[in-house]
């Protein structure tokens, strides 16, 4: 990053810009009868026209247009035409989407009635940082809509060339990833780098730094009081300081509510257990006591078939299970993989890593993807399955070797438990028993611990299995929804083909 700033003076897209959408068509301003000290905005009636389409527009609701309006009944009196449309349409057209500008106005409205040109200037500065597509822009909009009110060459460029200065690189990650460093002044900026470098050391700063850059817009000393805390749950300044370098989110609550959390921590999964599980996710102390207790209940429930120290132990592992919002995270995912895949929610339980994945952004696009590729989704006593195209066909699943497992039996080897006959296995559900290495009449399903390399499935050779000789591969659903996005796409890439010799494919 070079130690200076030019502000790229790089055109934006014009206010008139052929891609931007329509706006609502224009509308008289507000007559001069508005008087917003007098309006109550008990009704969406007394929103003028144009903001009511405009917001509307972006899917807020009537209840959320008048929390807005309560909040600053100034814009009543704003020329919408005007003053707040061409801003719109400038940011639509530099590929700001709706929701982003539906959410910065609810938090911070006054970037509304700024002058376009102003908001012009603001585009053209973070563009000039690097922040040059739509999804940046909006980033930045939504988490700090007061930037896009500041005047980019006076209260903007200073700030940011101080940060170069100070030696803070990668500055376009920077300030999308904690927009409010724009106007923080940089001597609280560098008071926090040096209490950095006192207690975490010099070599750490840019490290800590780039994976919370929000650290620096907070008070020196609530970051000593939560490593105090960190210091008396690990019981060492040696482990509290690995974490504070490692951390990649610190708690938002206060140091007595981050207390209270590890307390509700214990309770659960034990004092030994709590010292992992806020070792390995130390953001897990921001989590509500009550919505800790409330999923761990949930998850008993679901797992009452787990021992404690087993279910103690998962959440060690999945420490995420603890802090999502059951309502509005696990559950509608619970009822993606029940209703669109008529998979059980025990199935979906014995897999929780899944739970902590986007539904809309991770789980359900994949899911769709392996649909398209014909790659069957089955459930077993192993988790859910995702099997090589071709081994599903008429709602059943088929062997390796052509015959299908509709009513085969099982049989004992040394590694599994004889389940008896008339096994069912079907798209959807298959009731393939065993531990480690169930065999069919048609083949053997092996399945490595932990799903770090699959499942095999083995076709049979007379009698017996013959080692190491792979026909088809399935892969474990969680696998596939935790890979990387390249690891994923060579994974269905061989379940499509059916590859032989998977591990040198």
């Amino acid at each position: 990053m070079p130690a200076s700033l030019e502000t790229n003076r790089a055109s934006v897209a014009d206010d008139n810009h052929p891609s931007a959408p329509s706006a609502p068509s224009a509308q008289s301003a507000p007559s001069a009868h508005h008087d917003s000290t007098q309006l109550r905005f008990n009704s969406v009636e007394e929103v003028p026209p144009l903001l009511l389409d405009l917001f509307r527009g972006w899917r807020m609701d009537d209840r959320q247009v008048l929390l807005l309006m309560r909040g600053r009944p100034g814009l009543a009196r704003i020329d919408v035409a005007e003053k707040v449309l061409p801003g719109v349409r400038l940011l639509l057209a530099c590929g700001v989407q709706p929701r982003d500008l539906a959410q910065s106005a609810r938090y911070d409205s006054v970037w509304l009635g700024q002058p376009v040109e102003k908001i012009k200037e603001v585009v053209t500065f973070l563009r000039g940082l690097g922040l040059k597509d739509g999804e940046s822009l909006g980033t930045v909009l939504r988490r700090f809509p007061r930037a896009f009110s500041c005047n980019a060459a006076i209260q903007l460029q200073p700030r940011v060339q101080k940060l170069l200065d100070l030696g803070i690189d990668d500055i376009s990650y920077i300030i999308k990833a904690c927009p409010r460093l724009l106007l923080i002044s940089a001597e609280r900026v560098q008071e926090r780098l040096d209490f950095l470098a006192q207690v975490a050391g010099e070599g750490h700063v840019t490290s800590i730094v780039r994976r919370q850059p929000y650290i620096l817009t907070q008070p020196i000393t609530e970051l000593q009081s939560k490593l105090d805390v960190f210091r008396d749950i690990l019981g060492s300044e040696e482990d509290a300081l690995k974490v504070f370098r490692q951390i990649r989110r610190l708690p938002a609550h206060s140091a007595s509510k981050m207390t209270s959390t590890f307390h509700t921590l214990c309770e659960i999964v034990g004092p030994e257990n709590a010292q992992k599980v806020v070792g390995k996710r130390s953001s897990i102390l921001s989590t509500n006591s009550t919505t800790m207790r409330s999923n761990f209940e949930h998850w008993r429930a679901l797992l009452s078939h787990l021992p404690p120290p087993k279910l103690a132990n998962l959440f060690v592992r999945y420490p995420a299970l603890l802090h999502l919002s059951w309502k509005s995270n696990i559950e509608p995912k619970a009822e993606f993989f029940e209703r669109e895949l008529g998979l059980s929610l025990a199935a979906v339980a014995a897999v929780p890593l899944v739970a902590c994945y986007s539904l809309e952004q991770r789980i359900r696009p994949r899911v769709q993807r392996l649909q398209e590729a014909g790659i069957g989704i089955v459930e077993t006593d192993k988790g859910i399955v995702c099997l090589p195209r071709g081994m599903v066909d008429g709602g059943r699943w088929r062997n390796a070797d052509g015959g299908d497992s509709s009513s085969g039996s099982w049989e004992e080897n040394d590694r599994g438990r004889n389940e008896g006959d008339n096994a069912q296995v079907q798209m959807g559900k298959a009731d393939l028993g065993g531990d480690i290495g169930s065999r069919t009449d048609h083949g053997h399903l092996v399945v490595s611990e932990g799903y770090e390399e699959g499942l095999k499935f083995e076709g049979q050779q007379g009698e017996n299995v013959k080692p190491g000789q792979v026909q088809q591969r399935a892969v474990s659903l969680s696998t596939l929804i935790q890979a990387s996005k390249d690891r994923f796409d060579e994974l269905l890439k061989k379940l499509v083909n059916g590859v032989d010799d998977w591990d040198k494919a």
